[in-house]
């Protein structure tokens, strides 16, 4: 004689729904509040604006600076983002670099002139977002003062360093 209750079925009713429903909000609260980076916590904490910020190039050689246009899109090598469009730009600057010379025994800094390099500020506009604790960033591209930059414009590639930063409409 068969147990009549292993042949019965179990079904699938609201109950075991809502047993589903309260087990995976007590997974997401646990990753909401252990996990400092979670994208969870992240949601409606960033704002957007626009962003203008100055990128040096140092030691930018004469036959480039031409290449670097206003309105030229600027990429990042590195993720491959497009992070903003030239607003302006200026290669009125000589590189010089400080060299240390000996005079009988003592250091003199002198500053060295490179008559065939610039500076070059590169001013880039772009929409950006802010969140709290991380930053400015385009996508997923950061954007900070001191930062290292490497940008791609359409006929040029360079290094560089973010030296000022102007935000608006941030809110």
């Amino acid at each position: 004689m068969k147990n009549s209750k292993s042949e019965k079925k179990r079904r699938f009713n609201f109950v075991d729904f809502l047993l589903i429903v309260l087990v995976l909000a007590i997974i997401a609260g646990a990753i909401y509040l252990f996990l400092p980076g979670s994208f969870i916590r992240n949601i409606g904490n960033s704002t957007s604006g626009t962003l203008s910020y100055t990128v040096e190039l140092k030691g930018v050689d004469a036959e480039y600076i031409n290449k670097i246009k206003e309105n030229d899109i600027v990429v990042d090598s590195v993720s491959k983002v497009t992070i903003g469009t030239v607003t302006a730009v200026d290669y009125n600057t000589k590189y010089t670099v400080l060299e240390y010379t000996e005079n009988e025994g003592q250091y003199e800094g002198v500053l060295a002139d490179y008559p065939d390099r610039y500076n070059v500020l590169v001013t880039i506009t772009t929409a950006a977002d802010y969140t709290p604790k991380k930053g400015y960033s385009v996508d997923s591209c950061r954007i900070a003062v001191g930062e290292a930059l490497s940008l791609r414009f359409p006929d040029f590639a360079y290094e560089g360093h973010c030296i000022s930063l102007v935000a608006e409409d941030f809110s």
